[in-house]
């Protein structure tokens, strides 16, 4: 799939985040109000909420990117909407068992922003790299 800005070729990848977000807070709603509280039902909530999450992050994450960086490969969107799924994921976990703390939360953010950053600056020295090669 060919990812120019122009040409709208993220209307897949929107189809396919939208499916994520409507089966996981879809998910969500019926597992609240249709079931007790197991041991089972704790790891498919997990399950629904990370994907409800990377669902809804992709969107934004795409006009971020686009608003940004003018340029967004969709395995970038992924990988940002999987950092901010999984950082709701363990929010959560931690939260249920009362361990979230203002400064552990603010912790997790940011060595998730920092591995973010390292992927991007190796992608873009990568980038240069072959651009610099090009022209010799």
């Amino acid at each position: 799939m060919k990812t120019n800005r122009k040409s709208g070729s993220y209307a897949g990848w929107l189809a396919l985040a939208f499916t994520f977000m409507i089966a996981g807070w879809g998910g969500i709603y019926y597992w609240i109000t249709h079931m007790h509280p197991t041991a089972w039902a704790r790891l498919v909530f997990g399950g629904l909420w990370g994907m409800a999450l990377l669902g809804t992050a992709w969107p934004v994450m795409l006009a971020l990117n686009q608003r940004i960086a003018h340029t967004a490969p969709p395995g970038r969107i992924w990988r940002q909407s999987g950092w901010l799924a999984l950082f709701g994921l363990l929010a959560a976990w931690l939260q249920m068992n009362r361990a979230l703390t203002p400064a552990l939360g603010v912790t997790i953010a940011g060595i998730l922003g920092l591995l973010e950053l390292l992927f991007v600056l190796r992608a873009h020295e990568a980038t240069r790299h072959q651009e610099t090669n090009h022209d010799e």
